[in-house]
Formats: structure tokens, C-alpha cells, sequence
């Protein structure tokens, strides 16, 4: 079982993925802002993040690059969800320390696996 911090400022979308993974037995913490998410990793560093791209007070990006100098979050599999995947944004998680993108709406496919990496 793992720990995935679900990052998504839609509820409805974030409810989505907390159901999808919950139900492969996984346990989830929630935030739909950067301020939520600084709360939640005050007290436990999950073990994979799917980061949401655009937050209302914030870039995931941004936020995921600032993670990664952190040295608590080395070993946690971050990845961007976003509507939006074109070469730049691609581009731009790569470079923030992603470890992968998945798009909008996303393939569980490509997602259920990817949590046990």
C-alpha cells in the first residue's frame, strides 16, 4: 500500500482520483491549493504525488522544482496531471524533477501502474 497525495483544485476531479485510488488499496491525502499542499507535507511525505499543473495560488511546477531540493522528497515519484500536454509543459515538468505527465482526463491504464513504481 502506498501514500499518494492527490494535488487537484477541481473537487470533483480530485474525488475522481481519490476514489480510483483508494479503491486499489492505496491511502490519500488531498490538497487543491499550494498553501494545502505545505500543510500536508508538514506531517508525512507521501510516497508518489500527482501534482496538478495549475493551482489557483500557484504553479505545480514551480512547486515540484521546490520539493526536489527538498531532501525528504528524493525518493517520492511526483507526477504532473494536466489538460493541457504540450512539448513546453512536457518539457517543463521534466526540467521541475517530474518523473512522468499524465493528461486529462487520465488513462488509469498508464496511472494504477505508475503508483507502484
Amino acid at each position: 500500500m502506498r501514500t499518494v497525495l492527490i494535488v487537484e483544485d477541481h473537487d470533483l476531479n480530485r474525488q475522481l482520483l481519490t476514489m480510483l485510488v483508494e479503491g486499489e488499496g492505496h491511502r490519500t491525502l488531498q490538497a487543491a491549493s499550494v498553501a494545502e499542499v505545505h500543510r500536508q507535507l508538514a506531517d508525512e511525505v507521501p510516497d508518489v504525488i500527482l501534482m496538478d499543473v495549475n493551482l489557483p495560488d500557484g504553479n505545480g511546477l514551480d512547486l515540484v522544482a521546490d520539493l526536489r531540493r527538498d531532501p525528504r522528497f528524493t525518493h517520492v515519484r511526483i507526477y504532473a496531471v494536466t489538460a493541457y500536454l504540450l512539448g513546453e509543459t512536457a518539457a517543463r515538468a521534466e526540467a521541475s524533477g517530474c518523473d512522468g505527465m499524465f493528461e486529462k482526463p487520465i488513462d488509469t491504464d498508464l496511472l494504477l501502474p505508475a503508483l507502484l513504481q
